[in-house]
């Protein structure tokens, strides 16, 4: 006997609203349709006259005005809005800091914020909210424990690195984690007593091996995602890639051999 499985029933919410503000053009749309099936936007109805789906279930907000969620680029989750954060998260254990970040990140999400870029956790808390099941959140962008000098400003996060094959190890040690973007204290900052806010705290072998570290592992990413494309899609990124190697005079190797190019591509 053979048996098929049911085609999952979608789940489709038509948002009609006073206004809409899309990001695109510079001016408020009076009446507006929004249709989200399953958590995703399909169709966006400017100016009003968009018919509802006959499926879907309608939320009307006649005096509420639809935009893009907002992206925060600059956050700290795992501190709180005291005059010395850094004190603060010395004074909690993990679970209780935790405990703290979710409930930042639940208030971010419900101000409208959808997207945040954490710079600097403890003990790369960030990435163990953003893998743990619990309310629904914002997307986390996570740096992990910043990187800096023996000492250096925000040393107490446990990011501390020294000398040219420390940063390296540094940058390593964090895209092993699946951190999303690096974050280094070149310079000392007003939380951190001691540290100079205009001094450097590396010197240039140690920034530029950083530098070079970073874009290495950045380029590993790219391959490994480009590895995981169909090949229609990845043959698709070749124009921009050829012309990205007219502008910057090379692709990287790595680039080259998952997209399958040959020397005389």
């Amino acid at each position: 006997m053979v048996t098929t499985a049911s085609p999952r029933a979608r789940r489709r919410t038509a948002i009609r609203a006073g206004r809409l503000f899309d990001g695109i053009s510079s001016i408020t749309w009076a009446e507006a349709l929004v249709v989200v099936e399953d958590g995703r936007i399909t169709s966006v109805d400017r100016g009003g006259g968009g018919a509802v789906p006959p499926d879907a279930e309608l939320l009307e907000l006649p005096g509420a005005t639809l935009l893009p969620g907002l992206v925060d680029t600059h956050v700290h989750l795992a501190f709180d809005a005291g005059p010395d954060p850094l004190v603060a998260l010395a004074g909690c254990d993990d679970d209780a800091a935790l405990t703290a970040m979710e409930q930042a990140a639940t208030a971010q999400l419900a101000a409208g914020v959808t997207t945040v870029r954490d710079l600097g956790d403890r003990g790369y808390l960030a990435l163990r909210l953003r893998g743990s099941a619990g309310a629904a959140r914002p997307t986390i962008v996570a740096s992990g424990p910043p990187i800096t000098s023996p000492g250096g400003h925000c040393h107490s996060l446990g990011g501390t690195a020294t000398g040219v094959d420390g940063v390296r190890a540094a940058v390593r040690e964090r895209a092993e984690r699946g951190i999303d973007v690096v974050k280094v204290m070149a310079s000392g900052g007003h939380l951190t007593a001691g540290t100079v806010m205009h001094g450097t705290q590396f010197d240039d072998a140690e920034m530029r091996a950083l530098v070079d570290r970073v874009m290495d592992e950045r380029r590993a990413a790219i391959a490994e995602i480009l590895q995981r494309m169909p090949a229609s899609r990845r043959q698709a990124l070749v124009p921009v890639l050829r012309a990205f190697a007219a502008a910057a005079g090379e692709v990287p190797d790595d680039v080259v051999w998952s997209l399958g190019w040959t020397t005389s591509d």
